[in-house]
């Protein structure tokens, strides 16, 4: 399960997009995936944990990622997340912020 924190749109590529992810201990496998392909592309992304599969507090990753984006410090955010539940509920408790859930089987 994607959260994507804010909406997604075509960039100029002269524009450089400051981007953070996070995960929980379910999506650390997805994170570590979509971190090297966009590493791939040239995109530098912040990588805010977890970084293990043990069972973790992850409303803290979300909750960090979450203040970053709505404080200016990342322009878009990733959450990876086992189930996709607990960690939109843990970013969407403010009118700040948005949050696009991506679900596919």
């Amino acid at each position: 399960m994607i959260l994507a924190c804010e909406s997604w749109a075509v960039r100029d590529t002269r524009t450089v997009m400051t981007l953070a992810i996070a995960s929980d201990h379910g999506g650390v496998a997805l994170k570590a995936v979509i971190l090297q392909a966009l590493n791939s592309w040239g995109v530098a992304c912040e990588d805010l944990g977890t970084n293990s599969e043990t069972s973790c507090d992850y409303p803290d990753f979300a909750h960090r990622l979450a203040v970053g984006v709505e404080d200016g410090t990342y322009e878009r955010g990733i959450l990876v997340c086992g189930t996709g539940i607990g960690m939109s509920i843990a970013v969407g408790r403010s009118e700040e912020r948005r949050v696009g859930k991506e679900c596919r089987s």
